[in-house]
């Protein structure tokens, strides 16, 4: 008999899990997700499977939500993201404008950030950005700091620093988006030195939830990034 339970972390939006989880299950299992900021744990009751049952209900979800599983136990976004860069002796360099030194925070509250963390920079003035990470004036102007070409310069200002393997940065409008037309807009830079990408989210809530939810978020797509290098699936 497999395991009595299937565990994963799931980053995404609750309530749209639930409902692609209700959709694959349809009933047949009992479930629990624990949800923190997008940040998801979910256990699936498999004891009244059959071991074939389990294997192609693993299958189905992974099929399903496997973009959005980054872990198969209940460890954080930050540990996980500690665990990969240890694993492959990289280290990363941070970002950040809109999450003001949240993903530093939550890189350095794990044992062992010291390993795999080479910088934190809250680089919040054009003129900061431009200084220490090398953004354009010009892009700056064209597309407004709240842009998917400044935060992919930013990334690439990481980049030049030689020692850093990885690079994260967000920038963004923390506004409730109900009281700011582009409210809750952040734009997440991740990148090494083979390829930069850059994810749009609009996010719902506080500027303190939409803040933690865009570090969140950062940290899974550094995540993705690691084990994208490494063709590693957790």
């Amino acid at each position: 008999m497999l395991n009595n339970e299937i565990k994963l972390k799931i980053f995404g939006d609750p309530n749209e899990l639930e409902s692609a989880l209700n959709q694959i299950l349809n009933g047949d299992c009992p479930y629990f997700v624990d949800s923190h900021d997008f940040d998801n744990f979910v256990s699936i009751d498999v004891s009244e499977l059959e071991d074939e049952k389990v294997r192609q209900l693993e299958q189905t979800l992974y099929s399903s939500l496997g973009k959005f599983i980054y872990f198969d136990d209940n460890l954080s976004l930050s540990e996980v993201c500690i665990t990969l860069l240890r694993l492959y002796h990289k280290k990363v360099g941070v970002a950040e404008s809109v999450t003001g030194g949240k993903i530093a925070d939550a890189i350095v509250s794990i044992s062992g950030a010291s390993d795999v963390f080479n910088e934190g920079l809250v680089c919040y003035s054009n003129e900061a950005k431009a200084l220490n990470l090398n953004v354009s004036p010009k892009t700056l102007m064209k597309f407004t700091a709240v842009s998917r070409e400044v935060a992919s310069e930013m990334v690439r200002g990481l980049l030049s620093h030689s020692y850093n393997d990885y690079a994260v940065a967000t920038t963004g409008y923390a506004e409730n988006c109900n009281e700011k037309q582009n409210g809750g807009l952040v734009y997440i830079g991740v990148g090494d030195e083979s390829r930069v990408d850059v994810f749009a989210y609009k996010f719902k809530g506080d500027r303190q939830e939409v803040r933690r939810i865009a570090t969140n978020a950062a940290l899974f797509h550094l995540i993705k990034k690691i084990k994208g290098s490494f063709e590693y699936m957790g």
